[in-house]
């Protein structure tokens, strides 16, 4: 799968620049922030308006803010392989995958997609949580059936609402056989949508005793969206009891993933005249003891320090890495790269940046220059945990 950018979306602008027809005018541009406001013990305040909010773009006050509460529940559509290579783990999937379903919340809206043959989906996100609990607790596996482990990615997201917010998928899937790779320009538009919504994709892919014939590229798909939208992944080498408190992380995860998001503020306005519509914003409200936290995508991320020159920047191995991984979080692949590979020569042996660019080279598509970072990430420290998934990713890439 060559010239895939897998980068990270969910930060772009929400910015249109409209001309009226046949004028030549150009109107203002409109831009979204989303602000979380707590008080002093940390908890969401939920009764601001509008007028609250102060609002300064690239240094400029905004005249007029819309401000509205988002507080949808919890949607989570859970895609389950169901096919051929899921039979060893038939009897723990039938187990534990009610059980993950019930550690959600309890108004959490959840979609059953089943990826055996042609993927469908079994219970619909408003048919409630107790429909998709009875309908897992008669799970069996189709035999001689290939997972559509893409089609079922793809037709998630075709089934998304217009005004749906931080939607979350669940992965449960094995490495067994699977229906064809996508083309890149079908791979390369789901991704884009998956980033523009601000979704989250967490994984757990269990691996088949020895790989069947055909099997494998969804392993590596996984892992990588899960890393480049923050989500959560893990695997288990077989069937075993592991598999239900991988699913419990998951779920917990999730619940975590949920909470960062709710009771946040969808602050929209016109960008002032002149002003860069890609240039931060700062918010204030008129209330003592809050605190605010702002960002583009609604998904808070913890703010790396910002380089103004790489000559201020350490020479120190940690320095170097550091710094790539304030790029690699913000979805700067290319910027990220040059930091891992200063910190790689400064300690060729450190596992760290070796991984880390196997990863920055999926995401940027060059999939030989990946198996090559893998594989010294191996080589260097192959019982440390990069170097465990590393293998996990090797085994799993064409």
């Amino acid at each position: 799968m060559r010239n895939h950018r897998f980068g990270r979306l969910c930060g772009v602008v929400l910015a249109v620049l409209l001309a009226a027809a046949g004028s030549g005018v150009v109107h203002a541009q409109e831009v979204e922030r989303f602000i979380k406001v707590t008080d002093g013990a940390g908890d969401p305040v939920t009764d601001l308006g509008s007028g609250d909010f102060r609002v300064e773009h690239g240094g400029r006050r905004v005249d007029e803010v819309r401000a509205e509460l988002v507080d949808q529940p919890l949607r989570v559509a859970l895609i389950v392989d169901d096919a051929d290579g899921a039979g060893p783990f038939f009897r723990y999937l039938r187990d534990y995958l009610p059980e993950f379903v019930r550690a959600l919340p309890e108004d959490s809206e959840v979609g059953l997609i089943l990826l055996s043959g042609r993927p469908r989906t079994v219970v619909d996100y408003t048919d409630g949580r107790d429909e998709v609990i009875e309908t897992l607790g008669e799970f069996f596996v189709e035999e001689d059936r290939a997972a559509g482990f893409f089609a079922g990615l793809e037709e998630t997201v075709d089934r998304w609402d217009d005004d749906l917010r931080w939607p979350i998928l669940a992965m449960v899937a094995t490495d067994g056989p699977a229906q064809n790779p996508p083309t890149d320009g079908r791979y390369q538009s789901v991704m884009r949508r998956v980033f523009e919504r601000g979704a989250i994709v967490n994984s757990l892919i269990m691996m088949l005793p020895t790989r069947a014939s055909g099997g494998g590229y969804q392993t590596a798909v996984a892992n990588n969206a899960a890393q480049v939208t923050g989500g959560w992944h893990d695997t288990v080498a077989g069937p075993s009891q592991i598999i239900g408190d991988k699913l419990q992380e998951m779920a917990a995860e999730i619940r975590r993933q949920y909470e960062e998001t709710r009771y946040q503020y969808a602050v929209s306005y016109e960008v002032p005249g002149g002003a860069d519509p890609d240039a931060s914003a700062s918010a204030a409200v008129g209330r003592s003891g809050v605190g605010l936290s702002i960002s583009a995508s609604g998904r808070p991320r913890a703010a790396a320090p910002a380089v103004a020159d790489a000559s201020e920047v350490g020479n120190s191995r940690e320095e170097l890495f550091n710094q790539g991984e304030a790029e690699f979080a913000a979805g700067n692949s290319a910027a990220a790269a040059e930091w891992f590979q200063r910190a790689h020569e400064r300690d060729r042996r450190w596992v760290l940046p070796l991984f880390r660019l196997g990863l920055v080279s999926l995401n940027l598509g060059d999939i030989e220059g990946a198996k090559e970072w893998l594989q010294q990430a191996v080589d260097a420290d192959g019982n440390s945990a990069e170097g465990q998934q590393a293998a996990a990713i090797l085994a799993s890439l064409p």
